[in-house]
């Protein structure tokens, strides 16, 4: 059986050395890969600041808005324009 799994995307996090070596050493002692560990920091701070349900809106918001102009309801992974180009 084929596990369904969601589309990910790349996100590149710059640390000082420091505070990378002591990341490691946590996702080594939980035996989790550092991508996971940095996952769950990355979810803990969206919940603990109580604006998840508000991110989603917008983010629901952002795919009505690209319907009405006849795109895609996806929004761009990368809204920096970073990446392949787009025609406008």
């Amino acid at each position: 059986m084929q596990e369904h799994r969601e589309r990910t995307q790349a996100l590149t996090v710059r640390l000082p050395e420091d505070e990378y070596r002591l990341l490691r050493t946590l996702a080594f002692t939980e035996e989790l890969s550092i991508n996971e560990v940095v996952r769950m920091a990355i979810l803990r701070l969206i919940d603990s600041s109580g604006r998840r349900p508000a991110l989603e809106s917008l983010l629901g918001s952002a795919k009505e808005l690209r319907l009405d102009r006849g795109q895609s309801a996806d929004v761009p992974r990368n809204p920096h324009g970073k990446g392949p180009h787009r025609r406008p």
